[in-house]
C-alpha cells in the first residue's frame, strides 16, 4: 500500500492526503512511508483522531490533541517540497481548531534570553500540565533555573539549563524514566498540547475535564478541517474508507443521543454532532475526489522461512524472477538489511546493489536486484508494474528488532553528569555543576558543589 502511494506522489508531486482503513492501518503505512521518502523531498505526517470516545466525560490525551496540532501547524506553513499526510476516517471526520490558533508557538534557541513569565503564560494557555517531574507528552517543569519540558509531538522531554544572565545555555534532550540526559540541541520549538487554545484573559478555563468537545463553543472563529487544511491535495483512500466513515458517523450519533439522555451533572445540554464532527455527506462530497489505491494483480511473496531449505528456496526464486525482468526489491531497515546481506552472501547470491531511496526504482534496470530502505513487514509480487518486493519477514521468518537500549534501573546505581538536575534531601532540586575536592579536618574529600535559584551554591559530600 505504501509503495502504491510512493507512486502516485512521484508521479504527481506536491501534498498528498492519504485515507486509510483504521488508526493501526494509517500508522503501519507512514512508518512504510517515512522509511522511503527522503526528508528534503517531503514530509510525512500521521494525523491520528482523539483518544477517547465522541462525546466522552473525559479529555483527550496531550499527545493525542498535540500530535494533531502539530500536523495542523506544519500544513499552514509555506513548503517548497510535498507533503504526504496519512490519517483515517475518524481523525479526517473531527473538525479542527480555527486555523488561526493551531501555529501558536513559544521558540526557546541557545544563546537567546528566556522570558519565563511568558513561557509560563504560554504552556498555561496552551494546555501543558504542570508537573515537577516531566514524563509524558505535555507536561512542563519550571524548576528554578532549569526547565524541563515534553513537547507533546516529540519523541524525547528537552531540558533548558537557564544561565546567570536570564539566557538559555544549554537545551538537552533526557529519558523520561531515567530522567538522564541524551543529546543537545541548539533549539526548541513548544507546539500547543490542546485542541482548545485560550487567550490570556481566559487562562485556566480549560481544567475542566472534557471541555475540549465542546471546542465549537470556545471559539469565535469556525472550527477547520484537514480537508481545509489541504485543498489541493491529491486524495488517496483505502477500499473500506467510506465503510468505516459511515459507521464513525453512526458511532457519533449513538454516542450523542446516550449524552443527550442520560445529561450532564450541571444540566448542559451536549453539542450536536456537526460542531465537532463533519457530517457524513460532507465527508463523501470529499471521498468523491479520492482515487481509491489500486492493489489488484498484487500477491504476498512465498514465506521462505517455511521451506526445508530457505536459502534455496530463496535464491531459486529470485533467479527465477529476475529472468522474468521483474525488478526485485529487498526492503527493510538498515540493521535488517545488514543480516538480509550476510544471508545472501553465504547462499551465494548476487551481492544487491543499493538505492538512495525508494524514488531511485525508477532508474534501476529490468531484473536488477537493490536493496531499498522500506519499513515495510510483508513482501508481495506486483505484476502490473514487474516487480517483487521481499522483506525480512519473508526470509527470516519475522522482523530483526533494533538493538535495545540497556534498561536503567531507577533504584539502582546511575551516571551523573555535569549539568544533571539533581534532588537534595534538604536542599531540593538543583544543578550539578562540578565535582571538586576541599581540605577538611586535615584531608582532601570530593564534594558536588550543587547551584540553585539565584546563583546560591551547595557543597555536599560524595561519600
Amino acid at each position: 500500500m505504501a509503495a502504491r502511494v510512493m507512486e502516485t506522489w512521484v508521479a504527481k508531486g506536491g501534498d498528498l492526503l492519504v485515507l486509510a482503513a483504521s488508526e493501526r492501518r494509517a500508522d503501519e503505512i507512514g512508518r512504510a512511508l517515512s522509511a522511503m521518502v527522503a526528508p528534503e523531498e517531503a514530509a510525512v505526517l500521521v494525523f491520528p483522531p482523539w483518544d477517547c470516545l465522541p462525546y466522552d466525560r473525559a479529555s483527550p490525551s496531550r499527545e493525542s490533541m498535540g500530535r494533531r496540532m502539530a500536523v495542523l501547524a506544519r500544513l499552514s506553513e509555506p513548503s517548497g517540497h510535498g507533503r504526504l499526510v496519512v490519517t483515517s476516517p475518524e481523525a479526517a471526520m473531527q473538525r479542527t481548531a480555527p486555523f488561526e490558533v493551531v501555529s501558536a508557538r513559544f521558540d526557546v534557541a541557545v544563546g537567546a534570553p528566556l522570558d519565563r513569565d511568558a513561557l509560563s503564560r504560554f504552556t498555561a494557555r496552551t494546555g501543558y500540565l504542570a508537573d515537577e517531574r516531566v514524563d509524558e507528552p505535555g507536561e512542563v517543569g519550571l524548576l528554578g533555573e532549569v526547565v524541563d519540558v515534553y513537547p507533546p509531538a516529540a519523541d524525547w522531554p528537552c531540558r533548558i539549563v537557564i544561565s546567570h544572565d536570564g539566557s538559555v545555555a544549554e537545551i538537552r534532550r533526557f529519558d523520561p524514566v531515567s530522567q538522564r540526559s541524551r543529546d543537545s540541541a541548539p533549539v526548541l520549538s513548544l507546539t500547543v498540547a490542546s485542541e482548545l487554545v485560550l487567550n490570556d484573559a481566559a487562562e485556566g478555563a480549560q481544567d475542566a475535564p472534557g471541555d475540549e468537545h465542546r471546542m465549537a463553543e470556545w471559539y469565535d472563529a469556525p472550527l477547520g478541517s484537514l480537508f481545509e487544511a489541504l485543498p489541493k491535495a491529491v486524495l488517496l483512500m483505502e477500499d473500506d474508507v467510506a465503510e468505516r466513515a459511515e459507521r464513525t458517523a453512526e458511532h457519533v450519533l449513538e454516542a450523542f443521543e446516550a449524552r443527550r439522555t442520560f445529561g450532564d451533572p450541571d444540566d448542559r445540554q451536549p453539542p450536536p454532532p456537526d460542531h465537532l464532527y463533519l457530517s457524513l455527506r460532507e465527508v463523501s462530497k470529499a471521498l468523491a475526489k479520492a482515487k481509491t489505491i489500486d492493489v489488484e494483480n498484487v500477491q504476498a511473496t512465498p514465506d521462505f522461512a517455511r521451506a526445508g531449505a530457505p536459502g534455496t528456496a530463496l535464491k531459486r526464486y529470485l533467479l527465477g524472477q529476475r529472468a522474468q525482468g521483474r525488478k526485485v526489491i529487498v526492503a527493510g531497515l538498515a540493521h535488517e538489511q545488514r543480516v538480509i546481506a550476510r544471508l545472501l552472501k553465504r547462499n551465494r547470491i548476487e551481492t544487491a546493489l543499493p538505492l538512495s531511496n525508494w524514488t531511485a526504482l525508477e532508474e534501476a534496470e529490468r531484473g536488477a536486484l537493490v536493496f531499498v530502505i522500506a519499513d515495510l513487514d510483508r513482501g508481495y509480487e506486483d505484476e502490473k508494474r514487474d516487480r517483487v518486493v521481499v522483506t525480512a519477514t519473508d526470509i527470516m521468518g519475522g522482523r530483526l528488532a533494533r538493538e535495545a537500549r540497556p534498561a536503567t534501573d531507577p533504584f539502582g546505581d546511575t551516571e551523573t553528569r555535569l549539568g544533571d538536575v539533581v534532588i537534595h534531601e534538604e536542599y531540593g532540586l538543583g544543578v550539578l555543576r562540578a565535582l571538586e575536592q576541599i581540605e577538611a579536618d586535615g584531608a582532601l574529600r570530593d564534594v558536588l558543589r550543587l547551584e540553585y535559584h539565584g546563583g546560591a551554591t551547595v557543597l555536599a559530600p560524595v561519600d
